[in-house]
């Protein structure tokens, strides 16, 4: 018995959405940095999430995916929002339980270079 066709616009099932076509990188980039600083402009300084718990995302996130490169940055912010060192090295910690510790420990290497700076 031979294979159906895959659905094509003339082929598929009446009432069927067509897949719609991927954004390009360049469009996904420019509608999240300009929603993203529209944000940060309009958003309370205390909003729903406040700052200190905002940085604790924001470095999960940047070890999870690997971007280490914005990781001293965010940690310096982490800091002026509170943090302290032994909350950050729970942060990471965390991090490495749930998004592997070779992702930790690069965090811990960016950690002890930007946290021995000082606030």
């Amino acid at each position: 018995m031979p294979a159906s066709p895959a659905p094509s616009p003339t082929n598929s099932p009446a009432g069927a959405a067509e897949p719609a076509s991927p954004p390009s990188a360049s469009a996904s980039a420019r509608v999240s940095h300009s929603s993203s600083n529209a944000e940060r402009r309009h958003r309370p300084r205390e909003g729903p999430t406040p700052p200190r718990e905002r940085s604790m995302v924001t470095l999960t996130a940047l070890v999870a995916h690997g971007h280490l490169e914005e990781l001293a940055m965010h940690m310096r912010a982490a800091r002026r929002n509170g943090l302290t060192v032994e909350e950050i090295g729970a942060v990471l910690s965390r991090v490495g339980v749930h998004c592997g510790v070779p992702a930790a420990n690069s965090a811990f290497a960016v950690a002890q270079r930007v946290l021995s700076e000082g606030p």
